[in-house]
């Protein structure tokens, strides 16, 4: 650990729950998710986007999957919005997100 309280990084799985328990009740409006985070897990999201998108160690089509996932939950776009917008199937991009996720899970 680093000095203080905090651990030294966070997996994909830690962020998700500290967002889901930031949470003070479900969001009726699904295109939402107001999270609030600390500067340390800001970081580490940060540092994870990072060291995917610079490795040469997997594919490029693994990236490509991590960045549709990103895109997708960042931004909040609908599979229609993002098939429009990247000029793709909607069933091509759900597997590719679906792709990403199962990557960024198995770190």
């Amino acid at each position: 650990m680093k000095s203080g309280h905090e651990p030294d990084s966070l997996g994909i799985n830690q962020i998700y729950w500290l967002i889901k328990s930031a949470e003070d009740k479900p969001s009726k409006n699904k295109s939402y998710v107001i999270c609030v985070i600390t500067d340390f897990e800001a970081d580490q999201v940060r540092l994870l986007i990072k060291d995917i998108s610079e490795t040469k160690t997997i594919c490029a089509s693994a990236k490509a999957a991590v960045n549709l996932f990103i895109q997708k939950n960042i931004r909040g776009l609908s599979l229609r919005r993002m098939a429009e917008e990247f000029c793709l199937g909607k069933t091509y991009l759900d597997q590719m997100i679906f792709a990403g996720k199962y990557y960024l899970n198995s770190q």
